[in-house]
């Protein structure tokens, strides 16, 4: 069974919206078009360029004690980013952000976890056992508060 499409359409746009305001400009952003790729954004102009995969999340920055990505989702964001920069950004319900540079987190130092999740974002009834990196959130680069 689906999800509303077109909510999880709004929720990307969303999410590519808060980031452009939330790094300004001077940057070239060239989001992705395809939904399932494992990133959202490509950005120019910074010291080196840098690919962003950006979540919006609808739990508040509390919720959990660690922010997720998925194993796979790194894994082929590594591979897409080549020599660039690798971020990854989570917007919360309370006006918190967190970002985490990718290529500073030491993955022999996080837990991995196989945790029951949508096979995809889009749908809700296959759910599948997915494995997951636990990014402990005094990792992150920067923690925004009170935006938007």
């Amino acid at each position: 069974m689906e999800i509303n499409t077109n909510q999880f359409e709004l929720d990307e746009l969303e999410g590519r919206r808060k980031a452009a305001k939330l790094f300004g400009t001077g940057y070239t952003y060239t989001f992705t078009e395809d939904k399932y790729a494992y990133y959202d954004c490509k950005v120019n102009g910074m010291a080196k360029d840098s690919i962003i995969e950006i979540k919006n999340r609808d739990c508040k920055s509390t919720t959990y004690q660690t922010d997720i990505i998925e194993y796979i989702k790194l894994r082929h964001l590594t591979i897409e980013a080549k020599n660039d920069n690798i971020f990854y950004l989570n917007f919360f319900s309370d006006g918190v952000a967190r970002l985490y540079d990718l290529r500073e987190i030491d993955i022999t130092q996080v837990y991995v976890a196989q945790i029951p999740m949508n096979r995809t974002t889009a749908t809700q009834s296959d759910i599948v056992n997915k494995l997951v990196i636990e990014l402990p959130q005094d990792k992150a680069i920067r923690t925004y508060k009170n935006i938007f």
